[in-house]
């Protein structure tokens, strides 16, 4: 069966919404689709004047990439398709042609995907080593008390970086009752930004918003120094 969140994205029925009230000049009050195995009518209500517009700007603008033979590939769980040598994705391994063999003459393309794949795989393991040795150093320096570590050359100064952030059961106290709560609905802090630099806004009260920011994270940082050359 047709979900009801399939039939409010189906561009086929908005589709057929524009075309009804362009060719019949009708008004369309309700849209469906048949579940031809059970034979079952599935509605939902007409779409908007823009969600029209968007489908009729849509419609011209992949008419227009037609009309210019501009079809961007997309693949998918059906490729590849009957045409892999004109595919940027197989054309590789389908369609070698002279021009293309001496390229990969130049580029030896097999070796160099092997050698980035094999580079990567060193990176995974150098980060994975890194990340523990990092961890190592930064035990090392809260166990005895230590802001800095010397090496032989280089010098490490560990730190702690604190997130600023509101707690949001403080923040709804304050602003429910003020009737500005939906405007940070779900509690999104860009929004409540926002709403700190809205002129309407007392200065009071973002003085008081801002007083709710707390530390609500801490993580460890190390700084690397080269130390000074001893004659």
């Amino acid at each position: 069966m047709f979900t009801a969140p399939y039939l409010e994205q189906d561009l086929q029925l908005t589709l057929y919404q524009v075309a009804a009230e362009q060719i019949w000049q009708l008004p369309v009050e309700k849209l469906g689709l048949y579940h031809l195995r059970t034979n079952t009518p599935c509605c939902c209500e007409a779409r908007s004047k823009s969600r029209l517009e968007e489908a009729r700007h849509l419609v011209l603008e992949v008419a227009e990439l037609i009309a210019a033979n501009e079809f961007a590939a997309i693949e998918n769980q059906f490729c590849p398709c009957d045409f892999p040598e004109y595919c940027p994705y197989y054309r590789h391994k389908y369609a070698k042609t002279e021009e293309t063999k001496v390229k990969e003459c130049k580029l030896k393309t097999k070796d160099a995907v092997d050698k980035y794949v094999n580079l990567q795989t060193q990176i995974r393991e150098l980060e994975y080593q890194l990340a523990q040795i990092k961890q190592e150093l930064i035990d090392y320096c809260q166990a005895e008390s230590l802001r800095r570590v010397f090496g032989g050359s280089h010098a490490i100064t560990y730190s702690t970086m604190n997130r600023m952030g509101f707690n949001e059961d403080e923040v709804r106290k304050l602003l429910e009752p003020l009737g500005l709560w939906d405007k940070v609905l779900s509690f999104d802090e860009s929004k409540l930004k926002n709403l700190i630099k809205d002129e309407t806004i007392s200065n009071d009260l973002c003085d008081t918003i801002n007083s709710l920011k707390e530390i609500i994270s801490q993580f460890p940082r190390l700084s690397v120094k080269k130390l000074a050359e001893e004659e």
